[in-house]
């Protein structure tokens, strides 16, 4: 099927328009693999530099009340009433 002229430069503008399209996406994804790229870099860092540090140790506050009742019961029955609450 032969295109006449008006056919042909539709397509043609379609055409120009799609490769203008896609090199706009190529720009903006090698944008996008740059800042990923800074982004890995960053974060490594971060891991690196807390992989460095050392936690201290937990030091949670005590009270002390002595040791337990000989007759303390913990059983359930004896801490809830009859509906069991």
């Amino acid at each position: 099927m032969k295109l006449g002229f008006y056919h042909s430069y539709i397509w043609w503008i379609n055409m120009n328009s799609l490769t203008d399209t896609l090199k706009d996406l190529e720009k903006k994804v090698a944008q996008i693999e740059i800042e990923l790229a800074n982004v890995r870099n960053h974060l490594a860092l971060i891991n690196t530099s807390i992989k460095d540090k050392k936690r201290p140790p937990l030091d949670f506050p005590v009270d002390s009340y002595g040791s337990w009742p000989k007759d303390l019961s913990l059983r359930r029955e004896d801490i809830y009433n009859e509906w069991g609450r």
